[in-house]
């Protein structure tokens, strides 16, 4: 075993005996509305105790309403965020909804597990509009190293409960190590498609607004493609894939390259960077000059279109011409 490896055993090893503190995750669930509904992005969340849960408005008029709020009161503390919207601790609900984008709804700590879990919905649109927080006890300490995350003496090691923790010193308690889990972080999912490629076109998700940056691409026959994830959780679903499958390669594709081929679509990931799909044109498609798609979780509210042109012809020398 080399020096740098006892090292790292030894760092993970005494955050084992206490010398590690668990740092609490901050999870936001944002009130969507889009062609294809409204809801709860994410619809069922997972927290422990020590966690703070904010509901915010993102697209639409929404309000909220924790349904069982008599069995979870007991159990959670409310934090007041300024300029939020108001929130009746008596009642368990907003008393008016907003359609103000990234308008706080509430925030609550989760100071105990409640005898069930924390179940909600939207003031506006009931039950059609509902979601549910999930609360464990804190979960167990990292058990073994699994292997070095980067070049900052972090580490990621699996815990008795089958997730993942980051191990890292502490950057304002004097390098004292800290356990995090890592479903608070965005995007440590392993990419495996290879990036974004130079000289393709590149579409980009996007989260706080929910948008595709450059969502009125066009591209010539014969030119690449990449729909690439920026932020946030989504996915690529090419809603007019039949007019246009015929027309087009698939090189590479999140899910896998086959499934795309077949469906069009892709599943879900909020790893940076990750390639949803990388496609050429071939051919113009005989029924439309135009790629249609959106977004899997978020559907017509993130939507876009791709524009296929011919392929630009090079110019003719006139002055090189043979006169006779």
């Amino acid at each position: 075993m080399n020096r740098e490896l006892i090292l790292a055993v030894f760092l993970v090893c005494r955050a084992l005996v206490g010398t590690s503190t668990l740092s609490a995750a901050e999870k936001t669930i944002e009130g969507v509305t889009g062609r294809d509904g409204f809801f709860w992005q994410p619809v069922n969340t997972d927290a422990f105790v020590g966690d703070v849960i904010e509901w915010k408005n993102s697209v639409g008029h929404h309000g909220l309403r924790i349904t069982n709020w008599a069995d979870v009161k007991p159990h959670v503390e409310i934090e007041t965020v300024a300029g939020q919207q108001p929130f009746n601790a008596r009642t368990g609900r907003n008393g008016d909804s907003t359609n103000a984008a990234g308008k706080v709804l509430l925030r609550l700590k989760i100071n105990s597990v409640p005898p069930e879990a924390i179940e909600f919905n939207c003031i506006v649109h009931g039950n059609e509009m509902s979601g549910q927080v999930s609360v464990a006890a804190t979960p167990p300490g990292p058990i073994a190293l699994m292997s070095r995350l980067d070049m900052t003496q972090a580490m990621m090691v699996p815990s008795c409960s089958g997730g993942y923790f980051l191990i890292a010193p502490s950057q304002t308690d004097n390098g004292r190590l800290m356990a995090v889990p890592v479903d608070v972080f965005e995007g440590l999912d392993t990419a495996t498609s290879e990036g974004p490629v130079e000289g393709v076109t590149i579409v980009r998700s996007l989260t706080r607004p929910l948008r595709w940056e450059n969502n009125t691409a066009q591209i010539e026959i014969g030119e690449e493609i990449q729909w690439v994830n920026g932020s946030g959780p989504h996915g690529l679903r090419i809603t007019n894939w039949n007019d246009v499958r015929d027309s087009i390669e698939v090189i590479d594709a999140h899910g896998s390259p086959e499934n795309f081929r077949q469906t069009g679509e892709t599943p879900s990931s909020s790893s940076i960077n990750r390639v949803y799909a990388r496609l050429r044109i071939n051919s113009l498609p005989a029924e439309t000059d135009t790629i249609e798609y959106n977004c899997v979780l978020h559907g017509n509210a993130m939507a876009g279109t791709v524009q296929i042109i011919p392929a630009t012809e090079p110019p003719t020398d006139a002055s090189h011409s043979v006169q006779r």
